[in-house]
């Protein structure tokens, strides 16, 4: 998976959704290390203020940490 990693260079929505699916690789530099904050793993983004203001029967998800409704068993990651 770490050459997988190298190899998407330039794209790292794939790299990210492999990372939120399963969890690995674990030996990968964490990014606090390098921000200097650490925070929850995102998991989804918050609907776009349009959406939840047009549309009465949708509600704002509370935060970006908030789960996917199938990813509930997910591994865990911080």
């Amino acid at each position: 998976m770490k050459e997988y990693y190298k190899s998407l260079w330039g794209n790292g929505l794939e790299a990210y959704n492999l990372y939120r699916r399963t969890g690995s690789p674990k030996l990968m530099q964490p990014t606090r290390a390098v921000e200097g904050s650490e925070g929850g793993f995102v998991y989804s983004m918050v609907y776009p203020a349009n959406f939840v203001n047009l549309n009465g029967s949708v509600e704002q998800k509370p935060d970006n940490t908030t789960r996917v409704f199938w990813n509930v068993n997910g591994p865990e990651l911080r």
